[in-house]
């Protein structure tokens, strides 16, 4: 389930707005977008054949809210509708508080409506009108009961290594083994791409290829934390005991499952908050954080705010990478002259020293996010040193970088709470 309702109006705290979506696992996979515009209005973006499918759910104001507010709803809507590509089928659903009557309205509403119409209701009429749309729970008979939805009045494409492994100094010591071993094989040539381009290539895709064979997380369905093998036992038994239909036992065994497992889980709780507390009492804030997840399993990321640009919202991803690169090229911009380049006959100097490779290796950080080549900094520092130190002696030597070193990811952190527009993300580079 999504739900945006983080931001209310006039700082209302008890968060009684909010829209969301309640989503199959089977429909999960088609979904290409969610943007959330307020706390009342809400996108789904499904890849449909022979069109896409927008779901835009809205909940209007009660009759008890000013008009205006109803009013600047429909606005935002129509705002919301303009971004969308005219081709593709637009679905408004949700609780538009209004009465649109009986009787039929031009091509807009059909024979079969509730009631006497309102004032929200000739609201709702008119916006369905400027924007071709009508309102198809009118153009056939349901009960009366059924119609009725209001009284007047009303109160988220890179493999991702486990590099814990690497923890282990059997697997590590296997690891620079196999490495070592793969680097042989493939380079009995020292002459073979002998550029920083293709020495890096071949460092990164022997790196690649160990990685996936140590390092590739299992994919075997997850179990609960807190599970133990005598639970593990019982469910066999339980299985078993319906096999073989014996209906007493099965029930008998099933109440023992869940005892066990309420006991079990709440054992596993206390001691992971006590492993927390100890934690946030050594100032760890980063495992802090992480621990705190795990207990309350918050995996589930918020909806995309909308982006504007230039005035205009960007909801497709071509245009919103398009965007992006636009505000990233203006940001880097430089306005200094270009340089004349320095006439010299010897560009030679010392070497670069396997020492120093190895210094500048040892106090790389560990953890941290590696860049679009996948390298992270604990396999490069089990990789042999004297072919870095080869690599970056023949960067100093032809002056040429690897373009994947001149290429990097950014990672968009909002400043606010509903960024809207570019500059009100912070920009993280990951780069090699």
């Amino acid at each position: 389930m999504r739900r945006w309702g983080r931001e209310t109006r006039n700082s209302d705290l008890n968060h009684r707005n909010g829209v969301g979506f309640i989503v199959r696992n089977n429909i999960k996979k088609s979904t290409r977008n969610l943007v959330g515009f307020s706390d009342r209005i809400i996108l789904l973006q499904r890849n449909a054949s022979p069109t896409n499918i927008n779901l835009i759910q809205i909940y209007a104001p009660t009759a008890d809210k000013q008009d205006e507010e109803a009013e600047e709803l429909y606005g935002q809507t129509q705002e919301v509708l303009r971004s969308l590509k005219p081709h593709e089928i637009t679905i408004i659903l949700g609780d538009f508080n209004a009465k649109v009557g009986k009787g039929r309205v031009d091509d807009v509403a059909g024979a079969f409506g509730l009631g006497e119409r309102n004032g929200r209701g000739e609201l709702l009429l008119h916006f369905c009108k400027e924007e071709n749309m009508v309102i198809k729970n009118t153009f056939y008979k349901l009960h009366p009961q059924r119609l009725k939805l209001i009284s007047e009045k009303r109160t988220t494409t890179q493999r991702h290594y486990n590099i814990d492994r690497l923890r282990d100094p059997a697997v590590a010591d296997r690891m620079k083994f196999e490495l070592t071993e793969l680097w042989a094989s493939n380079n009995n040539n020292p002459g073979l791409n002998d550029s920083p381009d293709g020495i890096w290539n071949n460092i990164k895709q022997n790196i690649l290829t160990i990685s996936n064979a140590f390092l590739t997380p299992t994919t075997t369905k997850k179990n609960k934390p807190w599970m133990t093998n005598e639970i593990r036992s019982l469910m066999e038994d339980r299985r078993i005991a319906k096999v073989e239909q014996q209906q007493q036992r099965y029930t008998e065994i099933n109440k023992t499952i869940k005892q066990q497992c309420q006991q079990a889980k709440e054992n596993w709780v206390i001691a992971e908050c006590q492993e927390a507390e100890r934690m946030h009492a050594l100032h760890d804030s980063v495992n802090f954080q992480r621990k705190v997840k795990q207990i309350t399993d918050i995996t589930k990321k918020a909806p995309i705010p909308a982006l504007k640009h230039n005035g205009k919202l960007i909801l497709d991803p071509v245009d919103l990478c398009s965007t992006w690169k636009s505000y990233a090229q203006l940001l880097f911009e430089d306005q200094r002259e270009d340089r004349q380049p320095l006439n010299c006959e010897d560009w030679s100097g010392p070497e670069i020293l396997e020492s120093e490779v190895q210094h500048a290796m040892k106090v790389m950080k560990n953890r941290k996010s590696p860049g679009h080549d996948n390298v992270h900094a604990e396999v490069l520092k089990i990789f042999d040193s004297k072919h870095l130190t080869y690599l970056f002696n023949r960067i100093y030597d032809t002056g040429k970088i690897p373009n994947d070193w001149l290429k990097s990811t950014f990672i968009t952190i909002p400043k606010k709470v509903s960024p809207k527009d570019c500059s009100d993300y912070r920009l993280i580079s990951l780069m090699l």
